[in-house]
């Protein structure tokens, strides 16, 4: 079996890849990801998009980044999530499409609440806290970087991608 790799897809795995990395990185240190990185990917994105696609190309990078963007920017209206988060899911969608980005979004938020029970489940048998009491709360109790997620999600789903398993 050979494996044939052009230029568009080493360039989205060097960007994506390094994107995720940067995110997630940050997000856990800082628990914000910079505007500067998110329009950075984003700006990547819309270039390699027309650069392989076309015209087409800017219409999935428009699509993706809908998809990515409006439903989290929706949720940190709410206070369910930080402004970068949304970002950061726009920059990614521009890359990947819409339906990856959806997958991505999926498997983020399917990884985020395995983190979550880890981490619940971990923190109660770990340091039992005595009947009738309340365990005490960081700052951050609820704050799981959400970059860390999407990291592990956008690895799988570009895989898929790169390797044009009927994902577009």
């Amino acid at each position: 079996m050979t494996v044939s790799v052009a230029w568009p897809q080493i360039v989205f795995a060097a960007c994506v890849g390094t994107f995720t990395i940067a995110a997630a990185v940050w997000d856990v240190r800082e628990r914000r990801i910079p505007n500067w990185l998110n329009l950075a990917a984003l700006t990547g994105a819309v270039f390699w998009q027309m650069a392989t696609h076309g015209w087409t190309g800017l219409g999935d990078a428009a699509a993706g980044f809908s998809a990515g963007f409006f439903p989290f920017f929706a949720a940190w209206l709410l206070g369910g999530n930080g402004a970068g988060d949304a970002k950061m899911l726009g920059a990614l969608g521009a890359w990947f499409g819409l339906t990856a980005t959806l997958l991505v979004m999926v498997t983020s938020i399917f990884l985020l609440l395995c983190i979550q029970i880890i981490g619940w489940g971990y923190s109660h048998v770990a340091k039992p806290v005595p009947a009738g009491s309340t365990p005490p709360r960081s700052p951050n109790h609820q704050k799981t970087p959400f970059a860390v997620p999407v990291l592990g999600a956008a690895w799988g789903i570009g895989l898929l991608k790169l390797m044009q398993i009927g994902i577009s």
